[in-house]
């Protein structure tokens, strides 16, 4: 036993000496965790039988608040149901979790001309399928909104947050020859056409190159496009994705000849190049569609973050061909107007 346990030592420290590795399996400290809440708070959504509770950290302090009105019975009704944007599941996202999170953060209504405070939130469960960043009372003259309050961002780990900073550097790009990476499939074998996909990539490609950038396109071919990886610091990919109900790491942007899964991706070690951006304007590329799996975080996202990539922007369920568009658009013309840096205080925040 004592050899096993000296052999897994010994493999552990070997693995940390590689690029990417350094806190491989290890649990991070108390002090780490706070200091990683100092750009704002992180809300983890624990539920269970028992209790449904949010962990607050934030850079002075952890603790626990209860949910009360938060019940499994509701989260599993609201869930069979279907419409979790609709205005009434936003309501009740309002005051059985956002409203009372707020509270306990002394967040109350913030004026036009003050800068949101930011939360990340880390929902557990079924509820990592819900628009916790929309929850509020979405009525006229109504400002008891998540949107109107705080600045939301997504993580599937207080781990994920940690590495994703320790990436970060802080420091505006490109600093040299670096690349944006920009694809589109207008069509793709069995699915309905994106005739929007291509104009997608064209409004972008001057952004990108105003900004410094070498703009490179790869077709649609899986290797092509993951060779592209380690040097690049913004891929952007416009077309299909698809969730597999049996197998979550198989969930997938598709391309022409074959899929990029979640599972290469977790293969492809990128970390040690610290990618900036990857915006998956493709549809459900944060969504699990098996319960069993919802605990895992096995999505598109997760997977790309988990990759190297410091950030990422992608959907929740299905978007609109223009509307992504136009979403696209805006997100990197805030990119072109501020400093392109993980922690900019220009109007590059609007978008994260």
């Amino acid at each position: 036993m004592n050899h096993d346990l000296g052999e897994l030592h010994r493999l552990l420290d070997d693995i940390r000496q590689r690029p990417g590795f350094e806190e491989f399996l290890s649990a991070p400290s108390e002090s780490g965790i706070k200091n990683t809440a100092i750009p704002g708070a992180i809300i983890v959504i624990n539920t269970s039988e028992f209790r449904r509770d949010a962990i607050i950290v934030e850079s002075d302090q952890i603790r626990s608040i209860p949910l009360p009105q938060l019940t499994i019975l509701d989260i599993r009704s609201n869930t069979q149901q279907g419409h979790i944007s609709s205005p009434k599941i936003l309501e009740w996202l309002w005051h059985t979790i956002a409203e009372p999170v707020l509270g306990a953060l002394g967040i109350n209504e913030v004026s036009p001309e003050e800068r949101l405070p930011r939360i990340w939130w880390i929902p557990t469960g079924v509820l990592s399928i819900y628009p916790l960043h929309a929850a509020g009372r979405h009525y006229k003259g109504s400002r008891d909104t998540m949107i109107d309050r705080a600045m939301s961002s997504y993580s599937s780990s207080v781990r994920a947050i940690i590495r994703t900073r320790s990436r970060a550097g802080l420091k505006p790009f490109p600093l040299g020859n670096e690349r944006a990476v920009l694809t589109s499939m207008e069509r793709t074998p069995g699915y309905n056409a994106l005739p929007s996909a291509g104009r997608e990539i064209s409004q972008l490609r001057p952004i990108c190159e105003s900004k410094g950038f070498e703009v490179v396109e790869p077709k649609g071919i899986k290797e092509d496009i993951v060779s592209q990886f380690p040097e690049c610091k913004v891929f952007h990919f416009a077309g299909h994705g698809a969730t597999n109900l049996r197998d979550p790491s198989q969930s997938s942007l598709l391309l022409q000849d074959e899929p990029l899964t979640v599972s290469t991706l977790l293969e492809t070690n990128i970390q040690q190049y610290s990618p900036f951006l990857a915006y998956l304007s493709a549809c459900g590329t944060g969504q699990i569609a098996r319960e069993k799996f919802l605990d895992e975080s096995i999505h598109l996202i997760s997977a790309f973050q988990l990759a190297g990539f410091r950030h990422v922007i992608g959907t929740l369920w299905e978007v609109g061909d223009d509307i992504s568009v136009h979403m696209a658009r805006i997100t990197y013309e805030a990119i072109q107007r501020g400093d392109s840096a993980d922690e900019s205080r220009t109007d590059s925040d609007s978008w994260s």
